[in-house]
């Protein structure tokens, strides 16, 4: 890898934005709680849950934690950006 590929590391709990042409499904993580059981978008701000190294796939989950997104492949992502949270709520993207 040449030094100019690189752009960031990811650590859990990193906020993320993704986007990919093939939309991306998040399936609620406690099957009893009230709402949809799964939504999907192409376009999501998560937080960096894992990577899986076998299936080059990252996990995310949302900011209430009511969503969780496995499997999605970073090779088709079009986007990935990090951003940072500063303690009064609002986010910045890392440069």
């Amino acid at each position: 890898m040449r030094d100019s590929d690189f752009l960031f590391s990811l650590y859990a709990g990193d906020l993320i934005q993704i986007a990919r042409k093939k939309p991306i499904v998040l399936k609620a993580a406690n099957k009893e709680s009230s709402g949809e059981t799964e939504l999907v978008r192409s376009k999501w701000m998560l937080y960096y849950n894992g990577a899986d190294i076998s299936t080059a796939s990252i996990a995310g989950i949302t900011h209430d934690r009511k969503y969780t997104g496995r499997g999605i492949g970073i090779k088709t992502l079009q986007m990935i950006e990090k951003y940072e949270v500063d303690p009064l709520g609002k986010y910045h993207k890392v440069h």
